[in-house]
């Protein structure tokens, strides 16, 4: 896991891991809304192929974006709310 924690800490996302499951987080404005989904979209591809390199498999299924904020500022995102790409 202390390889994992290496990699994430690369896109100075911040990261809990538990016994069977990881956190990431980041903070962003509502403007920056789209750069910081881009921003997570490289590191989890980065986990991707750490996993491989470590014949591990990520569950994209499982793999889940919240928004969290205040009222106002979730409404500031609009109706277009940006989405992960998992690959």
């Amino acid at each position: 896991m202390a390889d994992l924690t290496d990699v994430v800490d690369q896109h100075n996302v911040k990261f809990r891991g538990y016994t069977d499951d990881s956190q990431m987080s980041i903070h962003c404005q509502h403007y920056n809304s789209v750069s910081a989904i881009s921003h997570l979209d490289h590191c989890i591809a980065n986990i991707g192929h750490w996993m491989a390199a470590n014949h591990l498999q990520m569950n994209p299924t499982k793999t889940k974006l919240l928004w969290a904020g205040s009222k106002h500022n979730i409404t500031m995102l609009g109706t277009r709310v940006p989405a992960m790409q998992l690959v």
